[in-house]
């Protein structure tokens, strides 16, 4: 069997190519896209037949320079990212955009040719000068304004992480945004102290691991008990009598819409598809059934009410994926109100936490063994101690910091 050889190009052909191209630049724009691609194989050092070796068509060297240029200028903005000054390097990468577009008009007028006979090339520079522009405005921002955070996620695990059919094991980003002098201006990924009356915690407890992240606030009916004892939603119950999104809502519109915000979760979730006619198993504000007119589905916390499971937001094994947030910061009027100034420069923390079970589905629990669920006596699996001590997570995996400067607003 034979095998094909890949041959790199030689590396005279590769520093002709390039020569073709600054020349091409030059020649261009001093005379506009018709000047003579003689004159470009001139000032370049190189023959008419080399040059059309690289380029068969005047619009391929249109296109090629097209795609040099917009490279150069995503390479600079990487280069200066990690400028002290901030500022002072997105007015840098601005200015070599302001002189392109001024002094090259001829070149300027060569590269829209190429630009409009191929849309995958406008794409691509749409693209790559985009996500330039990003890496050096991301790095600055004022009071009002918003700027994104990307963050990265990869399985090393060699399968989806993670594992399992239900939500027990899930890993979740938690980032929050804090001013030079700590305060808060933006959280992801977080818990609020509450009473959980349902199971005996009364107030507050101090514990967060007990608490369910603040994307979805649900409610399970843990059933009643029923005599002779039937098994079925008549006495299991298992629907959700409370389902709505919280403060930091976010897989649902990251999954399906794309929307920067709200929580970045991994794992696979318990689902139920509800089909037209069909009871979601909770009351209007009026106390009738609601009954759904479209097709629905919604996270559930019991495996006999379940008849799908959603494994998309768990992570594919050596796949990386890039998150993003929206932060946007308050504006001077409501920092003026809050009696508030921000001190710059932002601190960024994000890190990765995970959660054995959702406490949800763990007081779920407690409520449907116990003495007013489905047995009709409390068969002395779980309460809201056991759940305290045993409910443990792993918090700072792994972690990530910087810094974004707090500018005056012009």
């Amino acid at each position: 069997m034979s095998q094909a050889i890949v041959r790199k190009p030689r590396v005279d052909a590769v520093r002709n190519r390039e020569r073709v191209l600054e020349a091409a630049k030059a020649v261009f724009s001093a005379g506009g896209p018709d000047a003579s691609l003689e004159a470009v194989a001139r000032r370049a050092g190189v023959g008419i037949g080399t040059l059309y070796r690289h380029f068969p068509t005047r619009e391929a060297l249109f296109e090629a320079v097209y795609r040099r240029e917009a490279e150069q200028l995503g390479d600079l903005a990487e280069q200066l990212k990690d400028e002290p000054k901030p500022v002072d390097a997105l007015r840098h990468w601005l200015r070599c955009n302001v002189e392109f577009v001024a002094t090259k008009k001829g070149m300027s007028a060569a590269l829209a040719l190429a630009a409009q006979a191929s849309p995958e090339l406008r794409s691509y520079t749409f693209g790559r000068l985009t996500k330039a522009a990003s890496v050096l405005l991301d790095r600055a921002v004022a009071a009002g304004q918003s700027f994104m955070v990307r963050a990265e996620a990869v399985s090393l695990t060699g399968h989806r992480f993670p594992a399992g059919f239900s939500q027990e094991r899930t890993a979740y980003i938690e980032l929050t945004v804090k001013d030079d002098n700590g305060v808060l201006v933006y959280q992801s990924g977080y818990q609020v102290d509450k009473p959980h009356p349902e199971t005996g915690e009364s107030a507050p407890d101090g514990n967060l691991d007990d608490e369910d992240l603040e994307h979805l606030h649900a409610v399970v009916n843990p059933g009643s008990p029923t005599s002779p004892y039937q098994p079925g939603p008549a006495g299991n119950g298992h629907t959700n009598q409370v389902y709505e999104l919280g403060p930091d809502s976010g897989p649902d519109s990251r999954v399906f819409s794309g929307a920067p915000r709200g929580l970045v979760l991994f794992r696979n979730e318990l689902t139920r598809i509800f089909l037209p006619g069909e009871k979601v198993g909770r009351k209007d504000a009026a106390g009738n059934d609601i009954v759904l007119d479209r097709p629905h589905f919604e996270e559930v916390f019991s495996a006999s009410f379940a008849n799908a499971v959603d494994n998309y937001r768990s992570l594919a094994p050596l796949r990386p994926t890039l998150y993003r947030y929206e932060i946007q910061l308050p504006a001077a009027e409501e920092l003026q109100a809050l009696g508030l100034k921000l001190k710059g420069p932002l601190h960024v923390h994000a890190q990765i936490n995970f959660e054995h079970f959702p406490p949800l589905f763990m007081r779920f629990l407690t409520r449907t063994t116990g003495a007013e669920g489905p047995a009709g006596h409390d068969l002395g699996l779980l309460n809201e101690q056991s759940i305290d001590k045993f409910l443990v997570n792993i918090r700072n995996i792994a972690s990530d910091d910087f810094t974004v400067d707090l500018v005056e607003a012009q």
